[in-house]
């Protein structure tokens, strides 16, 4: 990662208030319209009371396996970094944030059951 990238990626400020007009569904599959307006602000809410994104995945993970059922997994990266997560699922959603003159990738899926 170039120096320039990491300067970018440590200046993101947590917590951020965004509003829901912040957030762009680049891809859906099998997620519902409801379900994309609560995942919008359970994110927003997210990054509102968190200091690390790491605690953002974790708040967005917990709330959407309590209200959708299952296995959430969700990450959090700059735009132009690839995190190369791949994973059968039922449902996922990318999403990007924009915020300043950054702009970050997230990325939900719910894990699918093998039996």
């Amino acid at each position: 990662m170039t120096s320039s990238k990491l300067h970018q990626y440590q200046k993101f400020a947590l917590p951020v208030f965004l509003t829901v007009a912040d957030f762009s569904i680049k891809y859906n599959i099998g997620c519902s319209d409801e379900l994309i307006v609560f995942v919008k602000d359970i994110l927003r809410k997210a990054f509102g009371s968190s200091h690390r994104l790491s605690e953002v995945t974790h708040q967005v993970s917990n709330e959407l396996g309590k209200n959708d059922k299952g296995t959430w997994l969700c990450t959090i990266s700059p735009f132009d970094i690839d995190t190369g997560m791949n994973l059968p699922s039922e449902k996922s959603l990318s999403i990007s944030l924009k915020k300043e003159e950054l702009t970050y990738w997230v990325t939900i899926a719910r894990a699918q059951v093998f039996n």
